[in-house]
């Protein structure tokens, strides 16, 4: 459920400072303003203070519980964001760090439960930091599974339609459309040894084992 007021990006970076700060377990008030830009945190410190989202305790900084699921809420979109950019698209972490914190502030609630879903409700980012769980996550307690997998997962005698490919040469990805392997097909695994053969269509086809990582797929409607 959207929670009731609408952060700025700019309120939503200094509550994920304060975020961070907490882990190393530096939350002091000192560290949280800082002297860059510290005019500007003292404003949003204030402001959530008269808010009721953070409180102040022998100059530590804490959210109080009003203040909790705004914080919870941008970390998890950061770093779900991060495991998608940097795991599926396998991006370098410089153009994850940059990107994620322009697309955390851009993602709603249910962008959000999407991704987490489909990276298969991931714990970490990849610095290793905790990700928050979500509503998804409770949801799939008992079998947190990727909605999306590679392709050597599937069981045999499966049917599975192809997401996409992670190869960035084009001689690959020409191989494999050749043979009718592309996004949105629908695929069989007829066996996984000695050699992987697909089914596709009416057609049995054999390909390479070092394909079968990079092409990933969703369970399809028997």
């Amino acid at each position: 459920m959207p929670l009731p007021l609408e952060l700025t990006e700019a309120e939503e970076m200094f509550l994920e400072r304060l975020w961070c700060l907490k882990e190393i377990e530096k939350n002091t008030r000192r560290s949280l303003i800082g002297t860059h830009d510290c005019h500007l945190r003292e404003k949003f410190f204030e402001g959530f203070q008269q808010k009721g989202l953070v409180a102040v305790k022998e100059d530590r900084v804490d959210f109080t519980d009003k203040g909790f699921p705004y914080a919870r809420d941008v970390i998890r979109r950061r770093r779900l964001t991060e495991v998608l950019l940097h795991n599926v698209l396998e991006l370098n972490l410089n153009v994850v760090e940059t990107s994620a914190c322009k697309i955390e502030h851009l993602i709603n609630e249910e962008v959000t439960d999407s991704i987490c879903t489909f990276l298969g409700h991931p714990v970490q980012c990849p610095h290793g930091k905790p990700i928050p769980r979500g509503g998804c996550c409770q949801q799939k307690k008992g079998s947190l599974k990727p909605l999306i997998e590679p392709l050597r997962n599937l069981p045999v005698g499966k049917k599975a339609r192809v997401v996409f490919i992670t190869s960035e040469d084009t001689g690959v990805l020409q191989r494999l459309t050749s043979l009718g392997l592309y996004p949105g097909v629908v695929v069989s695994l007829r066996q996984h040894n000695p050699t992987v053969i697909l089914r596709v269509g009416e057609t049995d086809i054999a390909i390479d084992s070092s394909f079968v990582d990079r092409i990933y797929c969703r369970p399809a409607k028997e």
